[in-house]
Formats: structure tokens, C-alpha cells, sequence
């Protein structure tokens, strides 16, 4: 797990409302990846001078010809044969073009069960880093902790990130929030145990906003625990929010017969799960 500090939003004018984008489980080079979705949540992303986002893994899909889940007729067409020999650098390099003009809005890429399998099989262990790097963007690891850190302050053109504290954030309003992410784990498939999942999660860590992905399906639970403030003389509360991403990978799809369609998996949840964030009031909300 990764603890990677602050990471600082700085932004002007009052009433500010953030979208927070989790581009998880985008499967690409999968031939069921929407990958028409992708691009109109990455324009969406571009075009909104108040998105942030984040993935939590399985950003490709990174099943080679070697693995036992192979199967050719699965594959996107656009993927030349010659690519097989490189399989995991040729699609990261193309995500890296298409992620490329958002990423100055990126506070993080992770990686998930697929990169995992994918980069221990190939002794390819840094090929995540890769992307991150190439982005300039922070590494997520499988699970990670940092805190986001809002300041408005009184001259800027557009919302910037930085990993540093903007050198006039004391003058202005600053909100802090911990954010949690993880790539997600078991194969649960009813709603109740995806849920499940989540709050185990959000059991076993201290934060505000926990950021989930793998089951392919969107799902929001928010916790709220009583404390007793400084003077311990009057109850105060505090709420978590914990949201498990979809996918871009459709389950069933013409022509196409694919994992999810043989195990009977439900369909999936298109698009990125979308956090609504006020940082003066300190409110979140998930948009799924």
C-alpha cells in the first residue's frame, strides 16, 4: 500500500463544485471495450475546467497469448499481430496518447489484477510506472492514501493540482479530505455483496472518500459515525463515502463471446462513476 502525501487543488471563485472521475477497469484492447465512451468521458473531462480523475486498474486488458484466458477472437481488430510480442507497452502506449490532454487533471493511475497478472508473467514489474511516468502523474500502486487538499485562492485562471502547497493557500480557504483507493477484489456478483466488499473496505481504513473498482458495476454506500467534538460536550458526525466504479467493458456484446458472457455475469455498468465534490462545504456525493 502507498501513502503518498497531499496533493493540492488550488481554484478561484465561491460555490466551486469539482467532478471527480474514476476511469477504472477501461479493459482496452479488449474488443468489447467501449471505447466510444472512453473518449466522450475523456472530452467530458477536457472540457470541464472543474474535473479531476483518477484510475484504479485494470486500465488494459493485458491477456497475452500464454495466459489460459486467451482467446484471439476477443481481441480488438485494430491490434496488429505484431504487437502480441509487446502486448503490454503497445497498449499502454495507446492509452497514453488518449489520456495525454487530460493529463494535468490526473491525481493518480493505479494498477489491477490485469496488470498484475500481466506484469508478474512477463517480468515487466515497473510497466505501470511506465504510464505514470509518461502521463507525469502519481503511481496508485493496487491501493493508496492521500489527502486532497482544496484552497481557493484569490488569483488563478483555471483549478491547477500540484504536489506542493500553493505559496498563498494560508490566505485563502483551504478543505482537506482523504481519499482511499483500491483496485477492488473478490467475484461477488449480486448488489449486496459488492457492497459488501466496499464496506469492508471502508471498515478497515480511516477516510473521508473510498474509490473502488473491479466488479464492473457502479454502487455508492455512505457511512456516517457520531463523535463528540474538542470540548467532548456535543455530538458531531462525520460522514464516509465509499463508490465502486464500472467498467468499459461490456459483458455481452454481438459477434463477441467473452469471459463475462460464458460465466453469466450480469451486464455491466457503462462509464466512469463521477464524485461530486464542494470543497467549502466539505459535501460529496456520487454521481452513479
Amino acid at each position: 500500500m502507498l501513502c503518498l502525501g497531499k496533493q493540492f487543488v488550488s481554484f478561484t471563485g465561491r460555490g466551486a463544485r469539482f467532478n471527480l472521475y474514476n476511469l477504472s477497469d477501461i479493459h482496452f484492447g479488449a474488443a468489447a471495450c467501449d471505447v466510444g465512451r472512453l473518449k466522450a468521458d475523456v472530452a467530458a473531462i477536457a472540457t470541464d475546467p472543474y474535473a479531476l480523475w483518477l484510475a484504479t486498474g485494470d486500465v488494459c486488458d493485458f491477456v497475452r497469448p500464454n495466459d489460459k484466458r486467451w482467446d484471439p477472437a476477443t481481441l480488438d481488430k485494430s491490434i496488429p499481430a505484431h504487437a502480441l510480442a509487446n502486448l503490454g507497452k503497445y497498449l499502454y502506449e495507446r492509452m497514453a496518447s488518449m489520456l495525454k490532454p487530460i493529463s494535468d487533471k490526473c491525481l493518480g493511475v493505479g494498477e489491477g489484477n490485469h496488470e498484475h497478472t500481466y506484469q508478474i508473467a512477463t517480468d515487466q514489474g515497473d510497466l505501470t510506472r511506465w504510464l505514470t511516468t509518461e502521463l507525469n502523474v502519481p503511481f496508485l500502486g493496487y491501493s493508496s492514501m492521500f489527502d486532497l487538499v482544496f484552497c481557493r485562492l484569490g488569483r488563478q485562471a483555471a483549478p491547477t493540482i500540484s504536489d506542493t502547497r500553493p505559496a498563498n493557500a494560508d490566505t485563502g480557504h483551504t478543505v482537506s479530505m482523504r481519499v482511499f483507493t483500491h483496485h477492488g477484489a473478490g467475484a461477488a456478483q449480486t448488489p449486496g455483496g459488492k457492497i459488501a466488499t466496499l464496506v469492508r473496505m471502508m471498515d478497515s481504513f480511516e477516510a473521508d472518500l473510498y474509490l473502488l473498482g473491479h466488479v464492473h458495476d457502479q454502487a455508492a454506500k455512505r457511512i456516517t459515525a457520531l463523535a463528540a467534538d474538542g470540548s467532548c460536550k456535543k455530538l458531531v458526525s462525520r460522514e464516509r463515502l465509499g463508490v465502486v466504479a464500472g467498467s468499459y467493458l461490456r459483458t455481452y456484446q454481438t459477434d463477441t463471446c467473452g469471459y463475462g458472457e460464458r460465466r453469466g455475469y450480469r451486464p455491466t455498468t457503462l462509464g466512469a462513476a463521477v464524485v461530486e465534490i464542494e470543497p467549502e462545504n466539505r459535501v460529496f456525493r456520487a454521481r452513479v
